[in-house]
């Protein structure tokens, strides 16, 4: 699970961001290309943009819960004010699957 005492300062103020654990696989850049992006230098992603649309807010989802390394983190006031779990694990999909746009 994503450490908010551990998340990186580039990450831009909002319920999603990357922590210390990030391991620079790309997967978060890949999934959701709009919130994540690499620090080249330091070799890691953080988040340069917080989601705005249900489909952002999605993909974020989506990139923290396909995090090999759960480096990707949510606090626990969501975006649309709902309270959240810091993290979540690989196998917990059941909150992406219904926010998934049809």
């Amino acid at each position: 699970m994503a450490d908010r005492t551990r998340k990186w300062g580039l990450n831009v103020v909002g319920p999603f961001y990357v922590d210390e654990s990030c391991i620079d696989c790309d997967l978060c850049r890949v999934t959701a290309p709009h919130s994540f992006r690499a620090h080249e230098e330091g070799c890691h992603s953080y988040v340069f943009h917080q989601p705005v649309s249900a489909a952002e807010i999605a993909l974020c989802l989506e990139a923290l819960q396909e995090c090999p390394v759960e480096a990707i983190g949510r606090d626990e006031a969501s975006c649309d004010g709902t309270p959240r779990d810091e993290g979540s694990g690989p196998g917990d999909r059941s909150r992406l699957d219904a926010r998934r746009p049809a």
